[in-house]
């Protein structure tokens, strides 16, 4: 038998975001047969190479400060600028692949100019500690309108 049709919709990744009533799950088109364990931390590999590019970075640009190759330490340090950044944004928020509806506080919609639309859910996590998850919506009018949609239905964005 065919699991009855849920609202969801399709992430910058490709990863579909499948809104349940027992919360948010993110996964394939399917859902997983058992449900993903809440992880409120970061994406850790994403910071470890984020940590050891910004390291290799700053020190090309101390070797090529010190041999006198100015052009080259311009060029290091916007990359070393692109990398602290994506760390700075990576570590503030939670990289869980499921939010219980029951522990979402609140639900901004991001819209960009340039780039992908977003979610921000604000959820309480494991003991109380206040977490922030950000859904990127895949580039396209048609899937932010879907995106839109379902978070309208479900009463989630106003």
């Amino acid at each position: 038998m065919n699991e009855p049709e849920h609202p969801h919709f399709v992430l910058s990744d490709g990863m579909y975001c499948h809104v349940l009533p027992e919360g948010f799950i993110v996964s394939k088109k399917n859902l997983p047969e058992e449900r993903p364990v809440q992880k409120d931390s970061p994406d850790a590999m994403a910071i470890l190479f984020l940590s050891a590019g910004i390291a290799i970075a700053t020190f090309f640009i101390a070797m090529c400060v010190i041999t006198g190759f100015y052009v080259v330490v311009a060029m290091l340090g916007a990359l070393d600028l692109l990398m602290i950044y994506s760390l700075w944004r990576t570590i503030g928020y939670s990289h869980t692949n499921f939010i219980p509806r029951a522990d979402i506080v609140g639900l901004k919609y991001n819209r960009r100019s340039f780039g992908y639309d977003s979610f921000i859910v604000y959820y309480t996590g494991k003991n109380g500690k206040a977490c922030k998850r950000r859904y990127v919506i895949y580039d396209s009018q048609e899937c932010l309108d879907n995106a839109l949609g379902v978070m309208r239905a479900e009463g989630l964005l106003k």
